[in-house]
């Protein structure tokens, strides 16, 4: 999965140099507009010129994990568990995909979650209680999607996890 680099970023931020299957923090020093390649501050104090193409936001693995969360979600329904603020463990089975929410409990207009900006928590539909409800993405320990391609037949498993419960 790309995620894209240099705009999310600004001169005087942490960021995230990847090279290969490693990679390193820094201070983003300088970006040239008339080029590729920008300055980084090592943390021992070193200057180095990067590809921009390698410079990510320093919180880039935590983006990532959200956008391929929030992708599984939209194809089928998702087994989440994760630990509740009071330190329970829940198990959650929750979508985003709209042919597993009722029209009424559909949100209004086109937003389909796209407005929000935080990235540490989703909002979801769980299946079982028929609602709405969040969890904070720092706090999952287990997710597998359960329906959609590559996952057997959608009703007949979405009708197996309603069952269960």
């Amino acid at each position: 999965m790309n995620l894209p680099s240099g705009y999310l970023i600004s001169a005087g931020d942490r960021v995230f140099i990847r090279e290969g299957d490693n990679g390193y923090s820094a201070l983003l020093v300088d970006i040239k507009m008339d080029g590729t390649e920008d300055t980084v501050q090592l943390d021992n104090g070193d200057i180095k010129i990067v590809d921009r193409s390698k410079i990510f936001p320093e919180n880039y693995k935590e983006i990532m994990e959200y956008k391929e969360i929030k992708d599984e979600l939209g194809i089928g329904i998702c087994e989440i568990t994760f630990t509740k603020k009071d330190g329970t463990e829940r198990i959650m089975s929750g979508t985003l995909n709209f042919d597993y929410i009722p029209t009424e409990k559909q949100p209004k207009g086109n937003s389909s979650g796209e407005h929000q900006t935080q990235q540490n928590t989703i909002s979801v539909f769980d299946v079982i209680k028929e609602d709405w409800r969040s969890f904070r993405i720092d706090s999952v320990t287990n997710f597998e999607r359960l329906t959609g391609p590559g996952c057997g037949s959608d009703k007949t498993k979405k009708d197996e996890i309603k069952n269960e419960v």
